[in-house]
């Protein structure tokens, strides 16, 4: 049997242990735990450092990062990380990746704004105002994502919630970000 929650539905992130855990015999689960333990520490060991780094060169002024030594800043960030995954765990979701593409779609919308709208667009942008059409995409999208449960036929708010959240960006800049100046157009090569 597979397995399933209360009402009866396939709980796919535990399908893999149960099947490791509960069918195969102890070297296959040594094999699974040492595998699951190498992927996750090479991951955390090339996340980590990296976190640090941009931290430490893209939040911190000069002053602050000569005061601090950077064993603070890892240690800083590995905290935060840990704070993340117990907080992602008393959600008790079902399928972490979900939460994960969820809130990622939040910070990551008004990129896709931006891209999209230097690829796709000739408008120039006002760069002082960015920050601010960032935030209020941000609001927007929360908004939309916290009244969608509200609407006709229960539609809510999931993964494609970058989309929103782009959008909103794209119309927030093009009513208030845009610059008089027009970008020049490509020159084609001759």
């Amino acid at each position: 049997p597979f397995p399933v929650d209360s009402a009866g539905i396939l709980v796919p992130d535990r399908l893999l242990p149960d099947l490791v855990f509960r069918h195969l015999g102890a070297p296959t689960r040594i094999l699974f735990l040492l595998g699951l333990l190498a992927a996750t520490l090479s991951s955390v060991d090339s996340a980590l450092p990296t976190l640090a780094s941009a931290i430490e060169l893209d939040l911190l002024s000069e002053r602050l990062r000569s005061k601090m030594p950077v064993r603070r800043i890892h240690l800083g960030v590995a905290v935060a990380i840990l704070a993340c995954i117990f907080l992602l765990y008393s959600t008790r979701a079902s399928a972490l990746i979900l939460i994960v593409l969820k809130y990622s779609g939040y910070v990551m919308g008004p990129l896709l704004g931006l891209f999209a709208l230097g690829i796709l667009t000739r408008i120039r942008i006002r760069d002082r105002r960015v920050p601010a059409i960032a935030i209020a995409s941000i609001a927007l999208t929360a908004v939309a994502d916290w009244t969608s449960a509200a609407l006709p036929g229960g539609y809510r708010i999931g993964v494609e919630i970058i989309v929103w959240n782009a959008l909103f960006f794209v119309v927030l800049t093009a009513l208030f970000g845009r610059s008089e100046e027009k970008r020049p157009a490509p020159v084609s090569p001759s």
